[in-house]
């Protein structure tokens, strides 16, 4: 029969015990690192996030700010109804006996331009000159390529005061 001596089972023992430990001191080692760079990676990621949180602020203000002076400029110039009001009231007025003008619409090009549709009817070529210098005096004029009577008008606006 085979015996192990008391020695032998303490010896045996004793390495067991000392690879055991040094496996549990080497896990918490390798553990502890790992929390320590997870930890390191956290942070760095947290800083990077609050940089890119800041930015993204900055950026939201300052698209703010220019929605703003956007709006301020654009409120400086005349709006389309109020040129369509404007018009009409003009025409209505400088239509006599021989022309008569007649606002169509308009189409608004950029924040001062726009391009105004107006049928001209006259009776005589007297009335024609006249209805063609009040319609020069809005802007640029251009007959229609397709109609006698349309004529467009290059209108820009000044800003208000």
């Amino acid at each position: 029969m085979i015996g192990i001596s008391n020695k032998q089972i303490a010896t045996i023992t004793k390495y067991a015990v000392m690879i055991a430990a040094f496996y549990i001191v080497s896990f918490i080692f390798v553990q502890g690192f790992k929390y320590i760079k997870y930890m390191k990676e956290e942070n760095s990621l947290k800083s990077e996030l609050n940089l890119k949180l800041q930015e993204s602020q900055n950026i939201k203000m300052e698209i703010q700010i220019i929605q703003d002076k956007l709006a301020n400029v654009q409120n400086s110039y005349i709006s389309q109804e109020e040129l369509e009001e404007r018009v009409i009231a003009i025409f209505e007025r400088m239509s006599v006996f021989d022309f008569h003008l007649r606002y169509i619409g308009a189409t608004k090009l950029c924040i001062d331009r726009y391009v105004l549709m107006v049928q001209l009817s006259a009776r005589s070529e007297e009335g024609l000159k006249a209805a063609e210098g009040i319609l020069s005096y809005l802007g640029q004029t251009q007959k229609s390529q397709d109609s006698d009577v349309i004529y467009y008008i290059d209108y820009i606006s000044s800003m208000r005061e």
